[in-house]
């Protein structure tokens, strides 16, 4: 996730990814149409190259892979490929953070080429050299340089991450992708990646203010699918060991063509942590129909950053209302 640039910029190349991306995510997160033959939506665990551990972004070079270690959070979710509505969603798994992380390779001029996620149900791959688009998102005709998108060659699977570089993130980054767009029968997933801050090395007093941003996955009671996108706020207190998290600004796209306010997916809540320990856990709600816990942890040699993941349903519905997404910052 370090140094990325676009795949192309002439107007048909940015139009194919847009158009890829749209079709995708919101066939997968049930806003879009059908597709014609059969294409495996099962994720698969590929040999994942030989791989530098991560330290930093600014030490990742070009021609090399890197390994950052991730805590993630799934759904599963079956959905209707020729209304392009989900019809179900599970309930959120645990977090995880022994089997989680993200693995980038990049080529002589620093583009990414490979991405794989890897999560407890197995990993999902995008492969420039198998056919697959990597590169920065488009909504409409505007590209976003904070924001990536993946999409496999067979639209199978779709992923939406931060760009750190463009973010001036150096020690984390964050991601969400979604799988099953064909079969009817996927998973939605959201990621945080980095170098974990010891926890002994955690601030024990005075306050902090990191900033940055969230990317999320949205299913509204019609079983519509949208990406949300959101700033971040998190106000430290290191004494008490509380985080108070809130996002604001939040706007959704149903066909990535338009944007429109999401003032009702903004979120807020209180997260904390024991002495010692990089792990921090909270309620978050939007006020009135979603509530559920966020996960996270600081990232860099002194808690420079933060990052995290959440899943927040509705109590009721088929399906029913779901919001996952994943956030970093910095102070």
């Amino acid at each position: 996730m370090k140094k990325h640039s676009l795949i192309n910029t002439s107007t048909y190349q940015q139009k194919a990814l847009a158009v890829a991306i749209v079709s995708m995510f919101l066939s997968a997160c049930g806003g879009g149409g059908g597709s014609n033959g059969t294409v495996p939506t099962t994720a698969t665990t590929p040999t994942i190259p030989a791989a530098t551990p991560f330290t930093s972004w600014s030490a990742v070079t070009a021609g090399s892979t890197v390994v950052a270690p991730g805590m993630s959070q799934e759904v599963t979710q079956t959905t209707n490929p020729t209304a392009g509505k989900v019809t179900g969603i599970g309930i959120p798994t645990a977090v995880d953070t022994a089997a989680s992380s993200f693995t980038e390779t990049l080529d002589g001029n620093g583009a990414i080429t490979k991405a794989i996620i890897t999560s407890p149900t197995g990993s999902v791959t995008f492969d420039t050299a198998a056919g697959d688009t990597i590169g920065h998102l488009i909504i409409g005709t505007v590209t976003d340089p904070t924001t990536y998108g993946a999409v496999k060659k067979d639209q199978s699977s779709l992923a939406l991450a931060a760009d750190p570089s463009a973010l001036g993130w150096e020690y984390q980054s964050f991601g969400v992708w979604s799988t099953g767009r064909v079969s009817g029968t996927g998973s939605a997933g959201v990621m945080s990646v980095g170098a974990p801050t010891a926890g002994a090395a955690i601030p024990t007093s005075g306050t902090a203010t990191f900033t940055g941003k969230s990317i999320g996955f949205y299913t509204d009671v019609t079983g519509d699918g949208h990406a949300t996108f959101s700033g971040l706020t998190v106000n430290a207190n290191f004494a008490n060991r509380t985080l108070g998290l809130s996002t604001s600004g939040t706007i959704k796209t149903h066909d990535y063509v338009t944007t429109s306010p999401a003032s009702n997916l903004n979120l807020t809540g209180t997260l904390t942590y024991a002495a010692g320990a990089n792990s921090f856990a909270g309620t978050l709600t939007n006020g009135s129909t979603l509530t559920g816990t966020s996960s996270g942890r600081f990232y860099g040699p002194n808690a420079q950053e933060l990052g995290g993941v959440f899943i927040l349903q509705a109590g009721s519905g088929t399906p029913p209302e779901t919001y996952g997404g994943a956030y970093g910052a910095k102070r």
